[in-house]
């Protein structure tokens, strides 16, 4: 049935943000600290497999959550920006709308 594979989308949905984020909140400090140099070959393939699902826009939906996940949403919006410019399309909305923003303040 449908509602059965909505509820099995849901589990790995939550699943793969649960784990971006454990992966994220392990490797941060790493990186921050100067530790590691770059984030490991598989956060930044699990990073850029959640994003071209688009899980950043189930995120954004939850307002309560945008504070722990903004690296996520603003690299989502920048892998989108840059495959715009690569293939000569239109930018995102969040993108031109951040931009329309930031104008209107200078």
């Amino acid at each position: 049935s449908s509602e059965g594979i909505y509820n099995s989308l849901g589990v790995l949905v939550k699943g793969l943000l649960e784990v971006l984020q454990k992966q994220h909140d392990h490797e941060a400090p790493l990186v921050l600290g100067g530790k590691q140099l770059m984030h490991t070959e598989f956060f930044k393939t699990l990073v850029a497999f959640c994003c071209d699902l688009g899980l950043d826009r189930c995120i954004t939906q939850r307002s309560s959550d945008l504070q722990k996940w903004s690296w996520f949403v603003k690299y989502c919006t920048a892998a989108r920006v840059a495959n715009a410019l690569d293939k000569r399309t239109v930018f995102p909305s969040p993108f031109l709308q951040e931009v329309n923003d930031r104008v209107q303040t200078v």
